[in-house]
């Protein structure tokens, strides 16, 4: 069974005799917090190069969803037939979490396109966690990166993507669609990523909005979010507007952004971009 940090160290500490002392140490938590400073700004380094690197040169969107959907579900269908259909329009990654159920879904649907068209450049990424129910990822998954917790990988899905797609599903894809939505309307992500719901979550999004602005406004509260914020999710039902939101992301992108690139290998002769 796979434990967090958090989970692990107080498994070892009730695990211990009841009559052990636990020794902790001021000069040992000073050096620690000494160490996870340098290394959080070791990270952050590390990230800036390779979004500086990334953003350029490759076009990918997020998939998430219930890990729960079988086969046989319509709406794991649905998020298959998507994935499909985006891949198809334009040479567009998939990143999902790299599981079962919707996660799946995303990542047959890019795989089906590669089986008739071997010459066709788009990849799935799986961003897996450590989870008590260890899974492994789905053997759809070309390109894969780990993380013992949430909020490192939540932090790799804004950085990795230009857009997200948010399937059926419960409290995970609740934390991933707040986390875009939360993103964006402090301007860490762009103006230019969209984010679509599925109308699974139109009674959700509703609800929000109607607590934290309609219901205040007819009561002349203060309001606890913009107009504006009303809009960061645009929920869709019909797949092919779907997919035009993320071509039309795509064309701009490429047109403004991906055609000034030139990738430099290590010989220090340019190659083509691989859009």
């Amino acid at each position: 069974m796979a434990n967090n940090l958090r989970t692990h160290y107080l498994n070892t500490l009730y695990s211990e005799d009841q009559n052990t002392q636990i020794i902790v140490g001021n000069v040992q938590k000073r050096q620690a917090e000494e160490e996870l400073e340098a290394a959080r700004e070791a990270y952050e380094n590390a990230r800036a190069k390779l979004l500086a690197q990334d953003y350029a040169r490759f076009f990918r969107i997020a998939v998430f969803g219930s890990a729960r959907l079988e086969e046989k579900d319509s709406e794991y269908q649905e998020i298959k037939v998507l994935a499909k259909m985006i891949v198809e329009a334009r040479p567009i990654d998939i990143v999902t979490g790299g599981g079962p159920g919707v996660m799946k879904a995303a990542n047959e649907g890019l795989s089906e396109v590669l089986k008739e068209n071997i010459n066709y450049r788009a990849k799935n990424h799986g961003i897996t966690v450590s989870l008590p129910f260890e899974e492994m990822p789905n053997e759809d998954i070309h390109i894969r990166s780990h993380h013992p917790e949430f909020s490192l990988r939540l932090q790799e899905f804004l950085d990795k993507t230009k857009g997200a797609y948010i399937a059926p599903g419960g409290i995970g894809t609740l934390l991933e669609k707040l986390i875009c939505v939360q993103s964006k309307q402090v301007g860490h992500l762009e103006e230019d990523y969209k984010i679509i719901a599925h109308p699974f979550f139109r009674k959700i999004i509703d609800d929000i909005n109607d607590e934290l602005y309609h219901q205040r406004l007819a009561e002349g509260r203060k309001l606890l979010i913009s107009e504006k914020e009303l809009y960061l999710v645009n929920i869709i039902s019909d797949i092919e507007q779907v997919v035009q939101e993320f071509t039309e992301s795509y064309d701009h992108w490429k047109k403004n952004i991906n055609s000034r690139v030139r990738v430099v290998n290590d010989t220090n002769k340019f190659i083509p971009a691989r859009y």
